[in-house]
């Protein structure tokens, strides 16, 4: 024990970072994980606990952070939180940006940032991350932001159960493009967006690989809800609701080449499109960027009057359920074709086991309601698939025939009555013509309410795969509508 000076510990208990470490006689701390060390006959053991920081708007920054004597800004607990740490902002409200730039988290000790109460952020931005150094494993939970534009830097990072309303110009997240060092494996969930206007809800950058956008509603917008750049990116389970067109062109989603970013393999699936006056989506490519392989699988698109125009290859359609939807156009699928070069035209398109009901900027003509094409002849477009989509005109035409579809697919429904559930339900009863007569698709094999299709000899068309006992099964609750209610 000749080695040994002193002992002490260090821990981070609710009245901030206390220190117990070892020293010895070249007086140099040990590391303050947990560690057991031999050094000649001595055991050192050294441990670390993560601490809780409070904020209140009623504290002051010269305070340790506690409890009882808590900061008072959300900037001070983000200069100090390290991996571990969880930062407690309480109710009441909050002004000026933020910055988490300091420290990263781990995968085991991420830093938290967790609202307790109703904590509304007034203005300004909340940054993670720098242009030059990311930050990782941070989460934001619980918090309403007001007028406030978030960038995220950084990978691993979690923001949920957020309301972001929003600013009339500006982001509501972004991970802004070239410029900034990759972003991969972030997790945007369960949060609500609303009342944004005139601008971009969310941005993905060049750089971001592998974003999760799940269990969000998006409401009342005035522009465009995504642009999805990146590679690799899950939009799942969303509610898009009332994106309208007000002399500002508004898209769902919206990717062009101008800026020579990549907009590759990207998943849309089991999401709800529903009532907006703007459009599914606009993917404008002239072939001077890597635009293309998206995949539309089990959405549910109900009154969304503008169509999804595409020039770039490789997009899948399948099992979508498209309801009163393209009526700006001549049906809700829309392909271009810009030029010749492999990524400037919409090649290598499968429109595969989709309902069409409704559609068409006539609902009920003989000629519209499904998949089109521009700028040149369909014998150009070459490796388009279409087959076992169901077509139909509307409800008050009694779901009758379209002439223009006839014989246009070898297994094509053209007309009668899908049996839906009910007027907004739209799940099949046994006796829809849609139930069993789809096709398999190697791909997937689950529907919007996540049952494993087939449920029946064969898959079912649309979003809903028919359950073969009792009635089919919702969807899980998902973000509840109340959230929406409190910043109306």
């Amino acid at each position: 024990m000749s080695d040994l000076l002193c002992l002490c510990v260090s821990w981070r208990p609710r009245f901030g970072r206390r220190t117990l470490g070892l020293l010895f006689r070249n007086q140099t701390p040990m590391y303050k994980k947990l560690t057991a060390l031999t050094l000649a006959s001595s055991i050192v053991v050294v441990s670390t606990y993560p601490a809780v920081y409070y904020v209140n708007p009623r504290g002051k920054d010269s305070n340790p952070g506690t409890i009882e004597e808590p900061w008072q800004t959300i900037q001070k607990a983000a200069q100090q939180a390290i991996a571990g740490d969880t930062v407690i902002v309480q109710t009441g409200e909050y002004s000026g940006s933020i910055n988490v730039s300091n420290h990263s988290g781990t995968v085991a000790d991420p830093i938290v940032f967790l609202a307790d109460g109703k904590v509304r952020v007034l203005g300004g931005y909340f940054d993670i991350g720098t242009y030059s150094v990311p930050r990782h494993y941070i989460h934001v939970n619980g918090f309403h932001f007001k007028d406030v534009s978030m960038t995220i830097r950084g990978s691993y990072n979690l923001i949920e159960n957020c309301i972001f309303e929003g600013p009339r110009g500006g982001f509501g997240i972004s991970w802004h493009p070239s410029l900034d060092p990759p972003s991969s494996n972030v997790i945007v969930r369960s949060n609500v967006f609303v009342n944004f206007g005139q601008v971009v809800v969310m941005n993905t950058g060049a750089k971001s690989e592998n974003i999760v956008i799940e269990g969000n509603i998006f409401e009342n917008i005035e522009g465009d809800v995504l642009r999805f750049f990146g590679r690799n990116h899950v939009f799942r389970k969303n509610i898009v609701k009332g994106v309208r067109e007000t002399g500002f062109h508004a898209d769902i989603f919206q990717v062009y080449d101008n800026n020579l970013e990549p907009s590759f393999g990207m998943l849309i699936e089991c999401n709800q499109f529903l009532d907006s006056t703007g459009s599914l989506c606009m993917v404008l490519n002239r072939g001077q960027s890597l635009i293309g392989n998206w995949t539309w699988r089990n959405n549910v698109i109900v009154s969304v009057d503008g169509v999804a125009q595409i020039a770039a290859p490789y997009f899948k359609f399948h099992n979508n359920t498209f309801v009163n939807s393209g009526k700006n156009t001549a049906g809700p699928i829309l392909l271009r074709h810009y030029g010749d070069s492999a990524y400037a035209f919409a090649h290598n398109t499968e429109i595969v086991n989709n309902m069409f009901i409704g559609c068409g900027s006539y609902p009920d003509a003989d000629g519209v309601g499904w998949y089109h094409f521009a700028d040149r002849p369909e014998a150009d477009f070459y490796g388009f698939i279409a087959d076992f989509n169901y077509v139909a005109k509307s409800q008050s035409a009694g779901y009758a025939s379209k002439k223009g579809f006839q014989g246009k697919e070898l297994n094509g429904i053209n007309g009668g009555d899908p049996c839906f559930i009910g007027v907004s339900d739209f799940r099949l009863r046994s006796e829809s013509r849609a139930v069993d007569t789809g096709k398999t698709i190697g791909s997937f094999a689950h529907d919007f309410d996540t049952v494993l299709r087939p449920q029946g000899s064969a898959w079912d068309r649309g979003a809903f795969e028919r359950l073969q006992t009792g009635q089919p099964i919702r969807p899980p609750a998902g973000v509840s509508n109340l959230r929406i209610q409190e910043v109306r």
